[in-house]
Formats: C-alpha cells, sequence, structure tokens
C-alpha cells in the first residue's frame, strides 16, 4: 500500500489552486485603502534622537551592571508569585485577596498579587536603589512590620539579590558576567565592593482587609522598610485609609 501511495502521488497532476480578491463582509472595512507592496506608513523624519548627545552616548559598566541586578530582581519577582503547596510565597505572610461576589463570574474568586520591581542608580545620593512594590494583598498574618522586615532579609538580602556586602564571589558569578576579562576574582573585588555598600533596599507592602464580600468596605494598610546599608537598621513608614460604598 505504501508503494501504491507513493506512486499516486507521483504520477497525478497537482491542482492549481485560484486565487481571487474577496470583498470585506462590512462596507466600512471595503472603503480602507488597499495595502501596497513596500507602502511605508511615516511620511516625516526626525533628527532629534540622531542628535541628541544623552541618546547616542555610550552604555556605562554600571549601566550594565544594573542590567544584571534588573534580571535577579525579575527573578525574585517570580519567585515570590510561584506556586507551592498552600498557595504562592506570598501565601505565607498574607491571606488571599478576595473580589467582591458581584464580580466573581467575570475575575474569579480571588485576587492576584502584584509584584513589581524598580533598579536605578540615584545620581544625587550616588546609591543602587533596588525596589519591590507588591500590591493585592490579603489581610496580614502577622505584624506587617515582622513581615516586611523578614521578607528583606529572605528576598532582597539574600536569594537571588546582591547583599550590600561583598562575601565570596557571589558577585563575580551572578553579576560580573561579560565585564570579566580575565585574571584572578579578585583582581574586580575593589570595584564590585563599591557596587555592594551603595545599595540601598526599599520594599513596599499594600494589604487589604476587607470587610464586606458585598460591597467596597475595606481597610488599605500600607508598610514600606528600607535598609540603606550592611551595618544600618531597617527603617519603617506607613499610611493607611478606609474605603466604604
Amino acid at each position: 500500500m505504501k508503494i501504491l501511495f507513493i506512486f499516486l502521488i507521483i504520477i497525478v497532476p497537482s491542482k492549481v489552486l485560484s486565487l481571487e480578491k474577496a470583498m470585506f463582509p462590512f462596507t466600512i472595512d471595503e472603503q480602507v485603502k488597499e495595502a501596497e507592496d513596500n507602502e511605508t506608513f511615516i511620511k516625516e523624519t526626525s533628527k532629534e534622537i540622531i542628535k541628541d548627545d544623552y541618546w547616542n552616548s555610550p552604555l556605562t559598566k554600571l549601566d550594565y551592571m544594573l542590567m544584571q541586578i534588573k534580571k535577579t530582581a525579575d527573578k525574585t519577582s517570580e519567585y515570590l508569585l510561584s506556586d507551592t503547596e498552600s498557595g504562592t510565597v506570598l501565601d505565607g505572610y498574607f491571606e488571599k485577596g478576595m473580589y467582591l461576589k458581584k464580580y466573581r463570574k467575570i475575575f474569579g474568586t480571588y485576587k492576584k498579587q502584584e509584584v513589581e520591581n524598580y533598579i536605578y542608580f540615584d545620581e544625587a545620593k550616588g546609591k543602587i536603589i533596588i525596589s519591590f512594590q507588591i500590591k493585592e494583598l490579603g489581610k496580614a498574618k502577622q505584624p506587617m512590620k515582622e513581615i516586611c522586615s523578614s521578607m528583606m532579609e529572605l528576598y532582597m538580602g539574600g536569594l537571588h539579590m546582591p547583599r550590600q556586602e561583598l562575601i565570596g564571589y557571589s558577585y563575580h558569578n551572578t553579576l560580573l558576567k561579560e565585564l570579566f576579562r580575565g585574571g584572578d576574582y579578585k583582581d574586580y573585588n575593589k570595584y564590585l565592593e563599591k557596587i555592594a555598600k551603595n545599595i540601598v533596599y526599599v520594599l513596599s507592602l499594600t494589604s487589604i482587609n476587607q470587610k464586606s464580600m458585598e460591597k467596597r468596605d475595606e481597610e488599605i494598610f500600607n508598610m514600606t522598610c528600607f535598609k540603606t546599608s550592611k551595618d544600618s537598621e531597617v527603617e519603617f513608614r506607613k499610611w493607611s485609609y478606609k474605603a466604604k460604598e
């Protein structure tokens, strides 16, 4: 049967596919101008970016380092939202936030936690800011001050993120990458130490304590903690308000 099938394919001429212009079902679509080959939609040219020194200056080694730190921050964000046996990592600290009953057919029962990170160099202060903002958290299972301090120690001063001090070759292995140009790892210590001791951690947690599932009646709490150096104490700031229909 296989031999016969191959033979038939060879001797039976292929059919020619007929292509004709199709009319759009709606008149308003049919009135749109026909696309032309190699047509450009850009009618005006600009030299603003080309002639701007800021956008045409080369990236520095510091810029490269910030991009590597950003990659580690993204890994940490993913980890915080990763699934465990009892939910996400964040569910260990906060109850699951829930949508009001009237919205659940559209959005589902539970709210999706949000983790955003921002990595930048503060020119005025000369510091590298590593900032995480976590939102849509449910009711806190313990004091938010304790949660903020604990999460900063575990996930910002550890895990994927660079520490505020040079320990072993952790910086070399995770951040140096293409900047390594041979020699011994220790040759780069004096440069990497300047990065490590000028990192500032910032962690912002926003929790919603829902009083009703029928209408908006909730308390919103924010706890922000920050650590400016290896030897500094963790500092805290807070804000809160009530929202009620």
